[in-house]
């Protein structure tokens, strides 16, 4: 056997080594892919889950603020309310004042009939 014939021998073997680990080096890489777009996929379903939530929250934020709105419109309805309701005591307080007067004349007029 000829130098060259053991040297093109201990070649083709080490070629033959390097293919199988690029082979299994190429699989592992395909593993890390297939863990890499599942993870992908199910960050993507948390990421479209998260927006929904966000857009649920603006919703009833904006709820939330409309609500507000209605309740200080009611508050001043309601202040405007008690205005009116203490002139309309004020009013009838004048109205029994003036009737106690002209019960008093009443009673001095009788008086001065009898």
């Amino acid at each position: 056997m000829s130098m060259i014939h053991q040297i093109s021998k201990v070649a083709e073997q080490v070629t033959n080594q390097l293919g199988k680990m690029a082979n299994r080096m190429a699989k592992e890489a395909n593993r890390m892919v297939k863990v890499a777009n599942q993870i992908v996929k199910v960050a993507t379903r948390k990421v479209k889950v998260a927006t929904k939530i966000v857009k649920v929250a603006t919703r009833t934020m904006k709820v939330a603020t409309g609500m507000v709105k209605v309740a200080t419109r009611m508050v001043k309805v309601a202040t405007r309310m008690v205005k009116v309701t203490n002139r309309m005591v004020k009013v009838v307080t004048r109205m029994v004042k003036v009737t106690n007067r002209m019960v008093k004349v009443v009673t001095r007029m009788v008086k001065v009939t009898n």
